[in-house]
């Protein structure tokens, strides 16, 4: 307990440092002055955007269990990942998102398959944001040094490959004792992830699908700001640099990304010309809405926890 909230404290520092030198970089005035320009619609179609990414997620869960039988009602899976959305603010954000393991085990969803459908989920994730994020290359000339890469990539598959080959070779997992509850659970892992492959392409195909319109929608409420404050950039590279701040802000070194975000995206799209106080701007209204979810998440649980304590007790 006391590592946790260590842990919590220095990642909150981290956040906060990062947050300070990002505001000695931005026009606070600016910003202000910005803000109230700002009208109720446009916080409300921020609002709307972030709600419609909460609800294709919901769809693509609801696609991604349908195998196993479970069928959640939308407003169930919604719910239940608006409160995956409130933990992930205050822990790591892959532990935070484990969370829904819980929650769909509730549903009857035995460990395993909850954890099949999570690693699912986040390879969906990860194949459509790294798709997205190839423009970025080329919108800011990263270049890699293939000569420097290759040597390590080849080590590491060397190491790899003859590590599987004595584990498989001499049975060295299974001969020790430690092992063998890990061992069972991941090979009991690997057969459900190997069935569901080979029994539910069209599925996963419907998920990607679902997973990029939800890449679509998170990028929308930043290009929409960005429009109204009257400066206009291509969609599709500030869905490609999206893509990278998300993939910064998964960083475990900050609450849920908190200063990283804020600060690679004045960095990139600065690159791209937009006014660094524009782009804060966006995305301290961006982190409004965030936190707002976070809180009607919050809210929906303690109220569910309270009723359901209640109801317990005028039953006994």
């Amino acid at each position: 307990m006391r590592n946790r909230i260590l842990s919590f404290i220095f990642r909150l520092l981290v956040s906060l440092i990062i947050l300070v030198i990002v505001f000695n970089i931005v026009n606070i005035r600016e910003v202000a002055s910005l803000l109230k320009k700002l009208n109720v619609y446009v916080l409300l179609v921020a609002f709307v955007l972030t709600l419609l990414n909460f609800i294709f997620a919901g769809i693509s869960f609801k696609v991604l269990l349908s195998p196993f039988g479970v069928k959640p009602s939308l407003f169930l899976m919604v719910k239940y990942l608006l409160y995956v959305w409130a933990v992930r603010n205050f822990l790591p954000s892959n532990i935070g998102d484990l969370s829904l393991v819980y929650f769909l085990h509730l549903e009857k969803l035995s460990s395993t398959n909850g954890i099949v459908i999570f690693f699912l989920d986040k390879l969906s994730s990860l194949i459509v944001g790294i798709i997205l994020a190839v423009p970025s290359i080329y919108i800011f000339s990263i270049r890699f040094r293939l000569t420097a890469i290759l040597p390590i990539l080849s080590i590491t598959f060397l190491v790899a490959i003859l590590l599987l080959f004595f584990l498989r070779r001499y049975n060295l997992v299974e001969k020790c004792n430690f092992f063998n509850p890990i061992a069972s659970k991941i090979k009991m892992f690997i057969t459900t992830l190997s069935f569901y492959l080979k029994r539910n392409a069209l599925i996963l195909v419907l998920v990607l699908f679902l997973t990029f319109t939800r890449w679509v929608l998170s990028a929308l409420p930043v290009y929409y700001i960005f429009s109204y404050f009257g400066y206009t950039v291509s969609f599709m590279k500030v869905l490609s640099i999206n893509a990278l701040i998300v993939a910064l802000s998964l960083l475990p070194i900050t609450i849920s990304g908190l200063g990283i975000r804020e600060a690679s995206a004045v960095f990139f799209y600065e690159k791209v010309g937009l006014p660094v106080d524009v782009v804060f701007t966006a995305f301290l209204l961006s982190l409004f809405i965030g936190y707002l979810f976070v809180c009607i998440g919050a809210v929906m649980f303690i109220f569910e926890r309270r009723f359901t304590f209640l109801q317990k007790k005028a039953l006994s």
